[in-house]
């Protein structure tokens, strides 16, 4: 009681009257120290062996009483809180005078701390806690003076070796060179038989399966775990004994062993052993460099335990879209669809054909989004049980460049061996893959089945008559100056009064998807010559127009089939949209009497 009685005369004197020199002063707590620049620390807690730190470059590690990774960011965090600690209360020789040091817990200190710092060193001693508020006292170096400052100072520097050690399951601080850390090892699951080796491509950073197989890398995943690896801890330290039993740890012959690595040279390595008889959840590992036994969560383990198919690519292509400007396609016969200079695509061979955009982004969404259903065989020297030897399909991606169209990725071929099974494969691997058949058979065949779907465009109002044949009858509508429908002489029945609307609906006729070409190919699509057929003349500028479409068959999702005569003088089939032929083409288009 006397002595807190006597800090607050002496706080309250100090205050009184002399600020303006208090504030010249300051009242940082270590003004020289710059956090940067300190490479050691040495506590000396009572009646304890000290623990030293250093900081060799990057990271702080343990090098008494032990050898072993530190918490650098502890280290650091603590040093920071150092460097702006402040005094609230401070006591010089004369206000010291008739007061016994010891009451401060100063002589001898609580905990003594010494920081190098280049050449020089700072030396902390610190006392007991104030009976009121958070506050401790504190000598720096070989000063008179005592300080009060935040006992926050004194609560977040760990004292003992153990509080110091990196839980870390896998320290990579004794790899990194600089603060710029990029993971480029090699990663090993070992034993062989029953492992695998993930290393990244140092050109690209694309990774690699290199054993059992090669194999393209699932980058997403393997960077998924690499930061679960980084995050595995240690839930205690069992022994740092070299000696210790292996046996009695399941380590002598290791169940599991994690291997990081760059090139031949393994720089990190955790083994994986048996469970505690109490507690199943954790299992003993052994770190290398070192030989301290750990135990960490069983699940660490269980991840080890994933087959390596589970970090393989499963994506077939992956596409930059803006850099293709030519598609290959291969079937019975070869075509190419180019990228023009305003944007747009075009068949250029075996003619010329306008080709819809949308189909080109369809496409490439399906190329860069169709992944391997499973992995039917990793060398394959027959490919034609997978229907690959001469595939049903084959597409290649070329880029422009300095005036030649040359590769930009693998090609890639699908194939079916007649089973509903599909197939696929890159030309740069010896793999082949399954996929699910619904990939395969979205895949266009023919040049043809990229052309522009737009079929024709008119406005409403352009159009003065309409003319209906079906089932050998005849109908025609005709549009006065004031825009009324009505029947031509001759047609008879009743015109529905939603029949504008129909015609408003057709004016704008896109294919849903191009069946086939040729009068040949009317059988196959359900024409015959009674059909309905829809005609609609109509004027723009001056000049007059004829379109026209017949309706055949349905496929089996109810969607039918139609015909239009483009500007080749062939006959076109396609999907005709099954909401406008259902609400509009059969309410309002059929001839009453017609089957």
């Amino acid at each position: 009681m006397a002595l807190a009685l006597f800090l607050f005369i002496a706080f309250s004197e100090r205050h009184r009257g002399g600020r303006t020199a208090l504030a010249a002063e300051g009242t940082a707590l270590v003004p020289s120290l710059r956090r940067d620049a300190v490479t050691a620390i040495e506590l000396n807690p009572a009646g304890q062996p000290p623990v030293r730190l250093r900081k060799p470059a990057v990271f702080w590690e343990l090098e008494s009483p032990l050898r072993y990774p530190a918490q650098s960011a502890a280290a650091e965090q603590w040093l920071q809180l150092l460097e702006n600690a402040r005094w609230a209360v401070r006591l010089g020789p004369d206000e010291l005078e008739n007061v016994n040091p010891s009451e401060f817990g100063l002589e001898p200190s609580r905990l003594r701390v010494t920081l190098r710092q280049g050449e020089s060193t700072v030396e902390l001693r610190f006392g007991n806690n104030l009976a009121l508020g958070k506050q401790c006292y504190l000598r720096v170096g070989d000063k008179p003076d005592i300080f009060v400052t935040d006992a926050a100072l004194l609560e977040a520097l760990p004292q003992t070796a153990e509080a110091w050690r990196d839980r870390s399951l896998l320290s990579f601080t004794s790899i990194v060179q600089s603060n710029r850390f990029t993971f480029d090892y090699r990663i090993e699951v070992r034993p062989e038989a029953s492992g695998y080796t993930l290393q990244p491509d140092p050109g690209t950073g694309r990774w690699r399966i290199q054993k059992p197989t090669a194999a393209r890398g699932d980058r997403s995943k393997i960077e998924q775990l690499v930061r679960m690896i980084a995050l595995w801890r240690i839930e205690e330290f069992v022994t740092d004994d070299p000696a210790a039993d292996l046996l009695a740890f399941g380590l002598q012959s290791p169940e599991q062993e994690l291997v990081i690595g760059r090139g031949t040279n393994d720089l990190l390595a955790v083994q994986f052993g048996a469970s505690p008889t109490n507690r199943r959840d954790l299992v003993y590992a052994r770190q290398w460099p070192g030989s301290n036994v750990v135990l960490t969560a069983r699940t660490n383990l269980e991840v080890l335990r994933l087959p390596y198919t589970v970090w393989r690519e499963r994506l077939l292509l992956s596409i930059n879209t803006n850099q293709v400007q030519e598609i290959v396609g291969e079937s019975s016969y070869a075509y190419r669809v180019r990228q023009q200079a305003d944007g747009s695509w075009q068949i250029v061979e075996p003619e010329k054909l306008p080709v819809d955009r949308e189909l080109v982004a369809e496409f490439f969404s399906l190329m860069n989004s169709a992944e391997a259903a499973g992995f039917e065989k990793d060398v394959v020297t027959d490919f034609g049980e997978y229907g690959l030897a001469a595939p049903a399909r084959r597409f290649s991606f070329l880029t422009l460049t300095n005036g030649a169209y040359t590769n930009l990725l693998p090609s890639i071929s699908f194939g079916t061996n007649g089973m509903d099974l599909a197939f696929a494969r890159r030309s740069d691997e010896e793999a082949v893959y399954s996929i699910p058949p619904g990939i395969f058979h979205s895949l266009p065949v023919a040049h043809w089945q990229w052309r522009d779907r737009l079929i024709w465009s008119f406005r409403t109002n352009e159009v003065h008559r309409v003319r209906l044949a079906h089932d050998g009858l005849n109908r025609e509508v005709v549009r006065d100056a004031e825009g009324r429908w009505s029947l031509a002489p001759g047609s008879t029945g009743v015109l529905e009064l939603s029949f504008d609307e129909a015609v408003f609906q057709m004016s704008t006729l896109r294919a849903n998807r191009w069946m086939g070409r040729g009068a040949d190919a009317r059988g196959l699509f359900g024409f015959s010559t009674n059909g309905l057929r829809v005609t609609f003349e109509w004027a723009r500028g001056g000049v007059n127009h004829t379109n026209t479409v017949e309706f055949g068959g349905v496929n089996l999702r109810g969607e039918p089939f139609a015909a239009t005569r483009l500007d080749d003088g062939q006959e076109w089939y396609f999907e005709f949209p099954a909401a406008v032929y259902y609400e509009y083409v059969r309410r309002n288009l059929l001839i009453p009497g017609a089957r």
